[in-house]
C-alpha cells in the first residue's frame, strides 16, 4: 500500500480560483493531524491519536485550540466553537475497526459572485497529494469525509467512489492505522449541517461579512468543519477577529 506523506484538500477552480481554505492532513508517529494551512487559523488542530505503548490510554480523537496570537490581523474569521477548546470525540463506527471521524463542508454560497476567495493556496511538496475539488453546484455542498481504520484502507461508497475518482489517500501511521477520505457533493436540503453549526453568527448587512469556519459535532459524534461567511461585528465582539483586511498574501 502506497501512503501519501500528507494530503492537501482544496475546493475551487483552476487557474485562479475562487478557492476555499486549504486543509492539510498528515501522519506523525502513531497519530494523524489536520489543520488549516492559512497561518492565522492554524492554532486549531484535530488530533487523531492511535494506540501508542509509550502513552497508554491516550488514544482517541481530539479537537483542541493551541496557544493563539493575541492580535494577528487577518481576512478570516476564527473558528466558532463554544466549549470545544479541548474536546475528545468518538466518531461513528462504520464497520469493526473503522470510524468516520470528520467532515469538511464547503457550500455553494462561498462561490457566488462577489464573495471573496480564501487566500492563494500556495505550493505543496512533490510527494504530497493535492486534491482540487470542484466547487459545488447550486444548493449543494462539497463534502470531504475522513475515516480511520485499523489495517486495510476503508473507502466509503465502495466501487462508486473509485469510479468517480473521489478517493483521497491513504495515509498510514506507525500504529498500523490508515486514514482515507472521500469527496462528494450533497444537496443541502436533503443533507443539512448539524443545527449547532447554523447558530454561528451570520452577516447582518453590507460590510459585515468575513470568510471563516465553524466546527461542531453531529449526533453520531462526527466532527463537522464548515467554511462559511460569518459576521465580522459578532466575531470582533467575541474577541475572535482583530483588524480585518484583504491583501495579496499567500497561504503559509
Amino acid at each position: 500500500m502506497r501512503s501519501n506523506p500528507a494530503i492537501y484538500v482544496l475546493v475551487g477552480s483552476r487557474p485562479r480560483g475562487p478557492y476555499s481554505y486549504v486543509w492539510r492532513v498528515w501522519a506523525r508517529g502513531t497519530s494523524f493531524y489536520l489543520k488549516a494551512r492559512y497561518k492565522p487559523l492554524t492554532h486549531w488542530k484535530v488530533s487523531l491519536h492511535g494506540p501508542d505503548p509509550r502513552h497508554p490510554g491516550l488514544d482517541g480523537f481530539k479537537l483542541a485550540c493551541e496557544a493563539a496570537p493575541d492580535a494577528l490581523p487577518t481576512d478570516a474569521g476564527q473558528l466558532v466553537s463554544p466549549g470545544m477548546e479541548r474536546t475528545w470525540f468518538m466518531g461513528k463506527e462504520m464497520a469493526p475497526g473503522v470510524r468516520h471521524v470528520m467532515r469538511i463542508r464547503t457550500d455553494f454560497t462561498l462561490f457566488l459572485p462577489g464573495v471573496p476567495s480564501a487566500p492563494n493556496p500556495g505550493k505543496i511538496r512533490e510527494d504530497d497529494l493535492g486534491a482540487l475539488i470542484p466547487p459545488p453546484a447550486p444548493l449543494c455542498a462539497a463534502d470531504v469525509d475522513f475515516y480511520v481504520s485499523n489495517g486495510a484502507p476503508y473507502w466509503a461508497g465502495g466501487s462508486k467512489s473509485k469510479r468517480a475518482n473521489a478517493r483521497l489517500g491513504p495515509i498510514a501511521n506507525e500504529a498500523g492505522q490508515v486514514l482515507t477520505a472521500v469527496s462528494s457533493q450533497r444537496l443541502m436540503v436533503k443533507f443539512p449541517s448539524p443545527p449547532s453549526l447554523e447558530q454561528a453568527p451570520r452577516p447582518q448587512g453590507a460590510g459585515d461579512s468575513v470568510r471563516g469556519f465553524s466546527g461542531s459535532f453531529d449526533e453520531d459524534q462526527v466532527l463537522w468543519i464548515r467554511e462559511m461567511l460569518l459576521s465580522r461585528k459578532a466575531l470582533a465582539g467575541a474577541g475572535q477577529v482583530d483588524e480585518i483586511y484583504t491583501d495579496d498574501r499567500t497561504a503559509s
